[in-house]
């Protein structure tokens, strides 16, 4: 998933330590030990959550996610890449 990696590579990046994860609020939280401004990324994780879970590992087939839901989830993902890239860029030191 493209916010998951966007976390992760921010974890990496600061030399935190986390457990190989797919829920991207437990990604969130390592993450705003390092950077509390990110933990307003909170609501878009559990947005992802709740499609990226439920559809990777689903219960019950279908799984049935609305036009809305889609939108919501790809703005979601967007924001968390946008906010996640800006502070892993910050924190780069150009040689």
């Amino acid at each position: 998933m493209f916010a998951e990696k966007f976390l992760k590579t921010f974890i990496i990046s600061r030399g935190l330590p986390f457990n190989k994860v797919h829920d991207l609020v437990n990604l969130l939280k390592v993450c705003t030990g390092n950077d509390q401004t990110l933990a307003d990324l909170k609501e878009d994780c559990i947005t992802l959550n709740s499609a990226y879970i439920e559809t990777r590992y689903p219960v019950h087939w279908p799984t049935d996610y609305s036009k809305e839901t889609a939108e919501q989830s790809l703005s979601a993902a967007q924001s968390i890449a946008f906010e996640v890239r800006k502070r892993i860029v910050q924190g780069c030191v150009v040689i």
